[in-house]
């Protein structure tokens, strides 16, 4: 897919997001549709925010390393699940999880019956266009996408249908029937544009 402005600036603050939190010794990971094209190797559709997961007690650190970066924090009512910031139209979104489990697991505040899958939070670095960053594992990428139904009660949106074909196709499953999370029949790249909510965990949650 070829580069845009938005996404090439979004990128671009990736890889010095990433770079400043490795310097401040803060653990993150990239999730959401940014880091499906980390595990992909390629840019697979456009973005409209980038996501990282990061642990509540490093939202200081965080908020530091941000501003230096030139971004600002949006105004939203206090949460310790999901905070925004912003710079020159490239929205961050963060999701925070109380703390990595021993098996790379954790929970976001809040959403304690929906928590992420064990090994969600690995150390591993991907690579996409030269630019390095820690991701949230493909398979716990995709739990979530698959568990959006059944723990949100809404109807999956068309990038998260996208992002379901692409992992299940970098785990070699793309054929498989979407029957997880309250989702069902076979996922299709083609899949009709649905509304998003304006709910604040859609806009937190989404990739």
């Amino acid at each position: 897919m070829a580069g845009n402005a938005l996404a090439d600036r979004q990128l671009a603050a990736i890889c010095e997001i990433a770079a400043r939190l490795e310097e401040a010794a803060t653990p993150y990971w990239l999730f959401g549709g940014w880091a499906v094209d980390f595990h992909a190797g390629h840019r697979t559709r456009p973005h409209s925010d980038v996501d990282i997961v990061v642990q509540l007690a490093d939202r200081k650190r965080l908020r530091s390393v941000l501003t230096t970066a030139g971004f600002a924090e949006a105004p939203s009512p206090p949460s310790d699940a999901f905070a925004k910031f912003e710079h020159e139209g490239v929205t961050i979104e963060v999701t925070f999880i109380v703390e990595r489990t021993d098996d790379g697991g954790g929970v976001t505040p809040g959403y304690e019956t929906w928590p992420w899958d064990a090994g969600s939070f690995g150390d591993d670095v991907v690579a996409l266009e030269g630019c390095a960053a820690r991701v949230v594992s493909a398979i716990g990428i995709l739990a979530v996408k698959l568990g959006w139904t059944e723990n949100l009660g809404e109807e999956p949106r068309a990038h998260d249908l996208l992002d379901i074909a692409t992992l299940r196709t970098l785990l070699g499953d793309s054929s498989a029937p979407v029957a997880d999370g309250g989702l069902t029949g076979t996922v299709e790249a083609s899949a009709p544009q649905r509304e998003d909510r304006d709910a604040q965990v859609h806009d937190d949650l989404q990739g």
